[in-house]
């Protein structure tokens, strides 16, 4: 807070100049050094943009790079970073495939393994899984065979979760929702739809969890499967389980709640009769009786 209170009133101005030499020669290092050491050097030096004293002139300096240079310090950054330390790594992957180079694929594959489940920061533990599957689709790059051990209902929905956004993000691919392609995760999500697969959708469409706050979400490409698990999950409200435990909008209420979000900005007047059965639930008859409302609104007329 003192730093930014500095750099509010200039008082850091005179020195950020005095060290851009600095910064020029970590960049000149980081890119021309060819070892781990220097994939870290990159991610540190990609960090810096968002969290140093000096932080504006990294990012003018990295940002000034040519295209070339600033591919190749991206790559060696998105090779240098690791869990659990992963923030602004989203960023990064996004910024990667917008040079659309479906060369840079390899470094971004890793990130779609299912996030570090002890991760003490889980909403950029997710931005990055679903950053790294956008932007394979977006590159038209493969998805890899093997993403992680999964065991649990939670992990297959959260699997299943990442491929429905790589498939939405191909641009050969004209409707997702009904492709072949996206069948094997449509199952999957229907599957587990009454335990795991809600808190799926919650914590990969969460404005909350996204780093700029304006994710695509899967109910913009996906409404039917999205409506679906919904309207199952809350067949047994109690029974829903979350991907991570930490607290974060991971319980069965929470997870409850957003399903009746879901159904009361997407549903029709057949989800009445279930939202007006929950009116009486004392946690979420509030948010049942206002999803009702939403329904009754839009289907007037």
């Amino acid at each position: 807070m003192i730093v930014e209170a500095l750099k509010r009133l200039g008082a850091l101005e005179e020195d950020e100049q005095s060290y851009i030499p600095v910064i020029r020669d970590e960049i000149q290092n980081a890119l021309t050094i060819d070892s781990n050491e220097s994939d870290l050097a990159a991610w540190s030096l990609f960090s810096k943009q968002f969290d140093h004293p000096f932080d504006s002139a990294y990012w003018e300096e990295i940002q000034g790079l040519d295209d070339s240079r600033k591919i190749l310090l991206l790559t060696k950054a998105c090779r240098g970073a690791n869990s659990p330390y992963i923030f602004f790594l989203g960023i990064l992957i996004r910024q990667l495939s917008e040079f659309n180079e479906p060369s840079m694929a390899p470094v971004i594959t890793r990130w779609t393994a299912l996030p570090y489940k002890q991760s003490g920061f889980p909403q950029d533990a997710v931005d990055v899984f679903i950053n790294a599957h956008q932007a394979l689709g977006h590159l038209g790059a493969d998805l890899p065979h093997w993403k992680g051990e999964s065991t649990t209902a939670a992990e297959n929905a959260l699997l299943a979760c990442g491929e429905l956004y790589y498939w939405a993000s191909r641009t050969d691919i004209d409707d997702s929702q009904r492709s072949t392609y996206t069948g094997a995760a449509r199952s999957v999500l229907l599957d587990h739809s009454r335990c795991a697969s809600v808190s799926a959708l919650q914590l990969t469409t969460s404005h909350m969890l996204s780093t700029d706050g304006v994710r695509r979400s899967l109910m913009m490409d996906y409404p039917d499967v999205c409506i679906a698990i919904c309207r199952e999950a809350l067949k047994q409200p109690d029974a829903q389980v979350s991907y991570f435990e930490h607290g974060f909008y991971d319980d069965a209420e929470s997870i409850s709640r957003f399903a009746i979000q879901v159904l009361g900005d997407a549903g029709g007047v057949d989800d009445l009769r279930a939202l007006r059965n929950l009116c009486d639930n004392e946690r979420l008859g509030l948010d049942s009786l206002n999803a009702m409302k939403k329904i009754e609104l839009r289907t007037r007329f």
